[in-house]
């Protein structure tokens, strides 16, 4: 299992090593990327070299690209700005689920093939204030994202998961245990 995690200030870091410690209790493996620090812009290189054999130039993106082969899931830990995902997990994604990591391109059709199969569930814990109501009519992109969008490079089988969290749980412990124990079902 993987954990990326937007750990940029200190109720993020401390959610996301919460959510890891909890998954640890239940899966074999859980690996944990913290994103604090993590360039989100892809480099001109990076650019170049996307439609390359090699499109991966820069050692943290490779390594949480050896990470993604490795996983069996993906658990992103994040606040949602601006209606949709933190700058540092678009970049993560951007950089690291590039072709031949999370899709294939076939040279005889120009088709992708998803390269994900062995995902068996993508998971999202927000961070997020917003009414019921103002995430419907605001489409709540973050899940749109990882649920549909990313969903589309796993396999069909693949289970999708969430859980949102505001941020006065956040400020106590209590209520955020209780909220993180609902992730034992996943």
């Amino acid at each position: 299992m993987l954990v990326i995690a937007d750990d940029r200030d200190a109720h993020m870091a401390t959610l996301a090593e919460d959510v890891c410690r909890v998954l640890t209790r239940r899966a074999v493996s859980v690996e944990c990327i913290g994103l604090n620090g993590f360039e989100p812009a892809m480099s001109e290189r990076e650019r170049r070299a996307y439609e390359s054999d090699t499109p991966i130039c820069d050692d943290a993106v490779a390594t949480s690209a050896d990470a993604v082969r490795r996983a069996d899931s993906l658990v992103f830990v994040c606040p949602t700005l601006s209606n949709g995902l933190s700058a540092p997990v678009k970049g993560w994604l951007d950089r690291v689920l590039v072709p031949g990591v999370a899709f294939l391109l076939d040279e005889r059709t120009g088709r992708v093939r998803p390269a994900l199969g062995h995902i068996s569930t993508l998971g999202l814990i927000a961070v997020d204030d917003r009414s019921a109501l103002r995430r419907w009519l605001e489409h709540d992109n973050a899940r749109r994202v990882i649920f549909r969008a990313l969903r589309l490079v796993c396999g069909l089988k693949t289970r999708t998961r969430s859980l949102r969290v505001t941020t006065a749980v956040l400020d106590r412990e209590a209520d955020l245990a209780v909220a993180l124990q609902r992730m034992t079902r996943w």
